[in-house]
């Protein structure tokens, strides 16, 4: 499977035993920079982009409606709805099942 599990954040935002040393100026380094600067502004803010000149990029909240979301990558990308496909099935589960709503 690609992309992130639960606590995979934790060896970027708290160095270990386990942390590889990251080569300065490299794409790993420069991820985890930008992954640190998300995090401490949003514990600042609340808001993890509060100034795009800062990263370059603002970071919309998420609505009813939509699901924004940043795509940490050689750039930082905004996008919307990631896995629409899986998110409709559990929308489809939930107005068939509505007592379910307890576990969402």
């Amino acid at each position: 499977m690609i992309g992130a599990c639960h606590a995979d954040d934790l060896g970027y935002l708290f160095k270990n035993i386990m942390t590889p040393e990251l080569k300065s100026g490299s794409l790993e380094s420069k991820s985890v920079r930008r992954f640190v600067k998300l995090w401490t502004n949003f514990a600042k803010y609340e808001n993890p982009t509060p100034d795009e000149k800062e990263l370059g990029i603002i970071w919309q909240p998420v609505t009813e409606e939509t699901v924004n979301f940043i795509d940490i990558g050689e750039e930082l990308t905004a996008d919307v709805n990631p896995e629409s496909e899986r998110m409709a099935l559990w929308r489809e589960i939930y107005q068939l099942n509505p007592d379910t709503a307890q576990f969402l």
